[in-house]
């Protein structure tokens, strides 16, 4: 009874997890199919809560969203997609494959739009400031809703807080370890009750010993498969908490600039970046 609770625990929050995807699925669902409309509002949804997608699922939603409000004929709006696109990664290119031409000549005449805006504003901001030494301190800061969403994966599943950070080699292999464990487990704990039931409700002599051998070599299996999902859990939490820092350093900056101000004061700039 109690490893069957631990179960239904587990799927409860496989589900829930589950769920977070659902949005993506629906939208590249809608968009496979061409039903721009559909993927217009639901890419609204997903943006308003952007903080729960790393930024390369987030540029592919603002792709689709590019393309939709393309295919209806609503240039501007598409150019807006486009520029936010260059706000998540201003070094992103769109795949000449999977995208239309028509939109990567559009994409390109944005790049050269933003790149002419941004370098207008650095330009009036140097007009603005005073000569002198800047100091620019750059430092890494965790972003707290990354980290909650990847843990929260991480703990129903060991591996898929690495993969919703960063689909890297890492992931993939805690993940597949932890299902084919966590498989393991769930399947033998079956299979030891019910042996455990065979071998208590058998009467004759000659066989009880087999039946007593079976539901042994079960329990061991069974102790084997939850030992080591236990320790590959571990593994997974101390190291998404302890040594992935780097992971999501690299989806949340903080930037101070230091410059010499009027009357022998100082300005003091910060910029985040995502």
């Amino acid at each position: 009874m109690k490893f069957s609770g631990l179960i239904i625990l587990f799927i409860f929050l496989l589900c829930v997890n589950l769920k977070a995807q659902t949005l993506i699925e629906q939208l590249e669902e809608n968009y496979k199919t061409f039903r721009y409309n559909d993927v217009i509002s639901l890419s609204e949804k997903i943006i308003y809560d952007s903080a729960s997608y790393n930024s390369s699922k987030l540029i592919e939603v603002l792709t689709m969203r590019a393309v939709a409000y393309f295919s209806i004929s609503e240039i501007d709006s598409a150019r807006k997609s486009l520029v936010e696109i260059l706000r998540v990664d201003r070094n992103h290119q769109l795949d000449p494959a999977k995208i239309s031409p028509k939109i990567v000549a559009l994409y390109q005449d944005v790049i050269g739009d933003f790149q002419r805006i941004e370098g207008n504003n650095l330009n009036d901001k140097s007009k603005e400031e005073p000569e002198g030494k800047q100091v620019v301190v750059t430092k890494p800061v965790l972003d707290n809703s990354l980290m909650k969403n990847s843990l929260f994966r991480s703990i129903a599943l060991p591996g898929w807080g690495h993969l919703y950070l960063e689909g890297n080699t890492k992931g993939w292999l805690l993940t597949v370890a932890s299902t084919a464990s966590l498989s393991g487990m769930i399947y033998y704990i079956f299979s030891t009750k019910e042996k455990e039931a065979n071998y208590l409700s058998q009467t004759e002599p000659d066989i009880i010993q087999q039946k007593y051998n079976d539901y042994n070599s079960a329990y061991k299996i069974r102790n084997f498969f939850i030992a080591g999902y236990v320790v590959l859990w571990l593994y997974t939490q101390i190291d998404l908490l302890f040594f992935s820092d780097e992971l999501f350093e690299q989806k949340f900056n903080l930037s101070a600039t230091v410059t010499p101000g009027i009357n022998d004061g100082v300005n003091l700039n910060f910029k985040f970046s995502f």
